[in-house]
């Protein structure tokens, strides 16, 4: 049974909130950094990449999604930006 990569994201993620004292309690900058993996070039004549984003307080990783072949990293970025505005919403309330 393999288990969704958004579920261990999120177990993950309220673990380490656990363990982790921000004194202002929201994030004060968000990095996003892309990585291509190597030896992973496929059929479609591209290689694996992933982006992730880092707190920068912390240092720790927020979320991490592969770039899809059929885009680039700026589109993807842009998701992960949008999915973290998402999850800060739903936390907060607002």
């Amino acid at each position: 049974m393999a288990l969704p990569a958004d579920v261990l994201e999120n177990v993950l993620g309220e673990w380490i909130g656990q363990w982790i004292d921000l004194p202002s309690g929201e994030l004060e900058a968000v990095a996003i950094d892309g990585k291509t993996l190597r030896s992973t070039l496929g059929e479609h004549g591209r290689s694996i990449q992933l982006l992730a984003q880092l707190d920068q307080q912390t240092g720790c990783v927020l979320s991490q999604m592969q770039v899809p072949i059929t885009t680039n990293e700026h589109k993807a970025a842009l998701e992960l930006l949008q999915a973290l505005v998402q999850r800060l919403v739903e936390r907060h309330g607002g």
